[in-house]
């Protein structure tokens, strides 16, 4: 698509992946035009984009730096919690309404959130954090066990384990996720 700025209110979106593709293009079809934020690498929703920048969706400075030039009217992504702490830190710095940057990185952090959901009173699973070099007390627990990365989405490094056979390398792949 062309790369020029229109007339059309311009939305920036966080994630080329194929969650964000039926954003994009609804988004196009809506009369927006998109500015979509990516790496390059299995970027579907790059050719669907008005213009896309190949930038990892983790550099914000340089994301802001190109948004401060766009002045997009909304900044948005779906299906991926790295891209939404992306999203939130432009809507902050850009002043457009979006969650604020510290309640999204409380809500994608696993582990942030399940003591916010425990500390509220609210039921969730039985949970333990565990720092590198640690081996964690599971008195309490039971098999099988769900061992996750805090910050990833998508399923990303979770191993089930129905032991403790494993353990510790599935502590190992979460941890360097």
């Amino acid at each position: 698509m062309t790369s020029r700025l229109s007339d059309r209110p311009r939305l920036v979106v966080i994630g080329a992946n194929q969650f964000q593709l039926p954003l994009i293009v609804k988004a196009e079809e809506m009369g927006y035009e998109t500015h979509v934020f990516a790496w390059a690498d299995d970027a579907v929703g790059a050719d669907a984009a008005h213009r896309f920048y190949p930038l990892s969706v983790t550099e914000h400075a340089a994301i802001l730096e190109v948004c401060l030039t766009i002045e997009p009217v909304a900044v948005c992504t779906i299906g991926s919690d790295l891209a939404q702490l992306t999203a939130s830190y432009l809507c902050d710095h850009l002043g457009l309404p979006g969650n604020p940057l510290a309640v999204t990185q409380q809500a994608t952090n696993k582990y942030q959130a399940r003591l916010a959901l425990r500390n509220a009173g609210i039921a969730c699973p039985q949970f333990v954090r565990v720092e590198r070099g640690e081996t964690p007390d599971l008195s309490g627990f039971a098999f099988p066990l769900i061992v996750k990365p805090t910050d990833r989405s998508g399923s990303r490094a979770i191993t089930k384990l129905a032991t403790d056979l494993g353990l510790e390398a599935a502590i190992g792949s979460a941890q360097q996720s």
